[in-house]
């Protein structure tokens, strides 16, 4: 030690190391106009408001000041100088900001092509102990790559095994991946995902959902996230949970055979959602069948087309038969259409129905959209001339019977179509 070096220094120059990184200057604090030694020691500490790797030079003018005139006043010199290489300045923790969202407003259809998802944004901020960003923490600087760890409350609905997602990184790159549905989520995240643009924070957006089975309903459910746990090389942390939680429900298409006198008449088609029990996720529903209750939330599906056949298979079109509008959107979980036939007898045809794939139930046949009535939903629309008319049927083909027509004008009983 310097004994008997007892002054107070206020020459102090903090730079960054490597002056190829494209960073901002940092500045220290250290809540004092000079630096005081006491025998060539001081204890004075220093807080920095951003991260790096700096040198710190500190230079005393003063202490030799008697020897100007005839010494050199410089570090070889009279001055006293010091330095302090590659001292690390590291974030003091992460802050962890995110959101869990629906895809349509209260709720989110199960889809095992993840064409429907619930949305956890999330945005990975370092900041010093001041909660203040530490804008050089980014790819061009100092940032680290992060593990990033979400975990989640057990889903408990049978059908279900994996939690399937893509995620959008912070150079809009997407990545997909599942895992067993009670499993954590665990990926590293790349430091260049910290760019310049976002100064210190890093987003990343995950699109969430589950797989689906088509032959398998399975009750509603929230997905709620409990932590978001995010790590970096150097033992920064930060942990955060979002803001809400998303509700999924299993839905399906239901339509209804039609048997009428009029050539011109109303018929509607709903969408529903399932539910063994009337609890809270449909208590507010009207009841349609046996647990399956119509979807009155959704008014955000379209995309449903109508198409007229001659037949099951769907090879021939029945011209003879207009739909307007043939390419639907639903409104508090139906949605109602005009059908007008130019028949001058008695006849028949087969309104073949395409819809998102997640919106389809059967216990046997995969979706099609181009395959026949056991590949997609259909019913049969019977026009009669004459009320009293025998020689009407439904034909012999395969379907599903979900009780009574809520929109026939007159009805014969018959084979309900359901897919």
């Amino acid at each position: 030690n310097a004994q008997g070096y007892d002054t107070n220094v206020s020459d102090i120059n903090i730079t960054i190391h490597d002056d190829t990184k494209e960073c901002e200057a940092i500045d220290a604090d250290f809540n004092l106009t000079k630096i005081a030694f006491k025998d060539g020691i001081s204890n004075e500490s220093a807080r920095f408001d951003d991260v790096g790797v700096v040198d710190i030079n500190i230079t005393d003018k003063d202490w030799a000041k008697v020897d100007e005139n005839d010494t050199n006043q410089s570090c070889s010199g009279s001055w006293i100088c010091g330095e302090l290489d590659n001292i690390k300045i590291i974030p003091s923790h992460f802050d962890i900001n995110a959101t869990h969202t629906n895809m349509n407003g209260t709720f989110t259809y199960l889809d095992d092509n993840l064409t429907q998802y619930s949305t956890l944004d999330i945005n990975i901020t370092a900041q010093n102990e001041r909660n203040e960003t530490t804008k050089n923490y980014t790819s061009l600087c100092y940032a680290n790559s992060v593990n990033i760890g979400i975990s989640h409350e057990n889903i408990n609905s049978d059908g279900l095994s994996k939690l399937k997602y893509i995620y959008q990184d912070g150079n809009d790159v997407n990545s997909s991946g599942e895992v067993e549905k009670n499993s954590n989520i665990n990926l590293n995240y790349n430091r260049n995902n910290f760019t310049s643009e976002h100064n210190g924070t890093a987003p990343i957006t995950f699109y969430i959902n589950f797989d689906r089975n088509y032959q398998i309903s399975t009750n509603p459910f929230d997905l709620n996230i409990t932590n978001i746990y995010v790590k970096d090389s150097d033992n920064v942390e930060g942990n955060g949970d979002p803001i809400s939680s998303p509700t999924f429900y299993y839905g399906r298409v239901k339509t209804q055979d039609i048997m009428t006198n009029k050539q011109n008449i109303n018929h509607s088609l709903h969408v529903e959602v399932y539910s063994d029990s009337k609890n809270g996720y449909v208590e507010d529903f009207h009841q349609e069948s046996l647990d399956w209750y119509r979807m009155e939330d959704d008014s955000y599906t379209s995309n449903i087309s109508l198409s007229a056949k001659k037949d099951f298979a769907g090879n021939s079109d029945e011209n003879d038969v207009s739909l307007n509008p043939s390419l639907l959107s639903v409104t508090d979980g139906k949605s109602t259409f005009t059908i007008t036939n130019t028949w001058s007898s008695s006849n028949k045809a087969y309104i073949h129905v395409d819809i998102p794939e997640y919106l389809w139930y059967n216990k046997y046949n995969p979706f099609d959209s181009s395959g026949d009535c056991s590949e997609h939903p259909c019913f049969i629309y019977t026009y009669t001339r004459d009320s009293n008319d025998k020689n009407i049927s439904s034909g012999n083909f395969k379907g599903t019977s979900i009780g009574t027509d809520f929109n026939a004008t007159k009805t014969k009983k018959g084979v309900k179509i359901f897919r």
